[in-house]
């Protein structure tokens, strides 16, 4: 699988862990309970400060916890193994 979903969307970053590695981050509740109401409350334009860094150390949380089973490429790695992009625009 590819893409950004920690950065988009924190439920495709769900559905995505889930669908490969099943119940590691418990279940849909348990993970809106624990990691994305905090993190995305955090991340409110009136967030306290105590909200803001409750939402950063869990975002922290699992991102640490995330690393032992995700493996990340940026661009600038894959750029050197990947042929240039082509993009092709079909008028059906």
């Amino acid at each position: 699988l590819s893409g950004t979903p920690v950065q988009n969307d924190l439920d495709e970053f769900y559905s995505m862990v889930n669908f490969c590695n099943p119940a590691v981050l418990g279940d849909e509740r348990r993970f809106h309970r624990t990691y994305a109401h905090p993190i995305l409350k955090g991340r409110e334009p009136d967030a306290t400060d105590a909200e803001q860094a409750r939402g950063e150390e869990r975002g922290q949380q699992l991102g640490a916890f995330c690393h032992h089973f995700i493996l990340r490429r940026t661009n600038t790695i894959l750029s050197k193994h990947l042929p240039p992009k082509l993009v092709q625009v079909v008028c059906v």
